[in-house]
């Protein structure tokens, strides 16, 4: 069991967490990475505030193991686990250490993001225990026939089956630890390290399963999968619709079904802020004879997901158990060496294993929905100074006499 964020939804988290996805679609570094530490910081505040949370219960309940049982929510170790976060309580680090990270921490992970998180629950997620080789299939192609298999059969066969090289990308996350967190102990050290992983991991993951490069990270759904320049693969045209109708989610739904990739339940994947501005508004009639509001689902049933990974304006169209994502149990911690402004806090870089991919080039189409008539989003208040400075400083053009 991990720490419950109860602060999760708070403002600042969320705007840290929609930051970091808008720097991640960016191709500037320098975004990346101030926006990746902001979210680290405000992660970490929130993790600080829900440990002190939690040992303030267990030292209140430690009269009454009924209260402690329930209150106290202590992380559960296997004998590994223990060996490992005791000789980090021991040496006041969580790198350079005789154990080696356990594999059973990032197993336990996966399940939980699995379960937990709408988008990263519904593809097909697969976990290895070592950094290999993962052999799929694409659902498109034929694996399967009766009777003696030709020779050219066989090698249809054969080339139906592809691999995914676990060793081509690695995941690489923050962990901001609190110096003192080493006093609590193994169990409460394991159960700070973990849940902050897990967060960030979530974060990440997303953001490659969605729009990744394929560079030493996933080949997003919105990337081609063939055209790579230097590691980096394309991303797919766009798909523009005008209206959530059959007819106009008819064209990508052909498509689809042209590459046989109608084999289970179609999503539209979207960014929260398009789906209140360009589909939730288009969902609802309102019954003239009692005035009450009913919402409508999509045309052919589509399950609606939300991510941030997802730009403005765009949606993934397509059945996300079409995506694989292999990660392995492996994983590294080493002291970030590089300065960051965390008070009273040492920052680990975690790299673990993971890659992902279409299991084919048609499995995700990308829509455009910017002319889709929607609603316009009022001004945030940080809009309304700059506005407001514009209009007292404004800038004016002097032409030169002489020219």
């Amino acid at each position: 069991m991990t720490i419950e964020l109860k602060d999760k939804k708070s403002k600042t988290l969320q705007l840290a967490t929609q930051a970091m996805y808008a720097a991640l679609n960016m191709d500037d570094e320098v975004k990346q990475k101030e926006a990746f530490e902001n979210y680290s910081v405000a992660l970490a505040d929130t993790m600080k505030a829900s440990v002190q949370e939690e040992v303030a219960l267990f030292e209140n309940g430690r009269a009454d193991e009924s209260i402690m049982g329930k209150r106290a929510k202590r992380f559960q170790l296997t004998s590994k686990e223990k060996k490992f976060f005791a000789e980090a309580v021991e040496k006041q680090k969580v790198d350079g250490l005789d154990e080696t990270f356990p594999t059973t921490i990032i197993e336990t992970l996966m399940e939980d993001i699995s379960q937990e998180h709408p988008l990263l629950s519904q593809i097909d997620n697969q976990y290895t225990e070592a950094v290999i080789k993962y052999i799929y299939s694409d659902p498109s192609e034929q694996t399967a026939y009766w009777d003696v298999i030709p020779a050219d059969i066989r090698q249809i066969l054969i080339g139906a089956f592809k691999t995914l090289d676990l060793q081509a990308s690695k995941l690489s996350g923050f962990i901001a630890l609190p110096k003192g967190y080493f006093k609590l102990g193994p169990a409460w050290l394991a159960q700070y390290v973990t849940t902050f992983l897990r967060e960030v991991m979530t974060a990440t993951l997303e953001e490659g399963v969605v729009n990744g490069d394929g560079k030493l990270k996933p080949i997003g759904m919105m990337r081609k999968l063939s055209g790579a320049v230097d590691g980096v693969y394309p991303a797919k045209e766009t798909v523009s619709i005008t209206e959530l109708t059959p007819k106009s989610l008819g064209g990508p739904r052909a498509l689809l079904a042209k590459e046989k990739m109608i084999n289970g339940q179609i999503s539209m994947v979207v960014n929260p802020v398009t789906y209140e501005t360009k589909v939730s508004p288009n969902l609802f009639f309102q019954n003239t004879q009692t005035g009450a509001w009913t919402k409508l689902p999509l045309p052919n049933g589509e399950n609606v997901v939300q991510s941030y990974a997802v730009p403005e304006g765009k949606a993934v169209l397509g059945n996300l158990k079409n995506y694989l994502l292999a990660v392995a149990g492996d994983l590294e911690l080493e002291l970030y060496k590089e300065t960051l402004a965390i008070e009273d806090m040492d920052l680990y870089i975690a790299k673990m294993f993971a890659a992902g991919v279409a299991k084919n080039s048609n499995a995700f189409i990308v829509l455009d929905l910017s002319s889709i008539t929607g609603v316009t989003v009022p001004a945030t208040e940080a809009d309304a100074v700059l506005v407001k400075q514009d209009t007292i400083n404004p800038i004016v053009v002097v032409e030169d006499p002489e020219v």
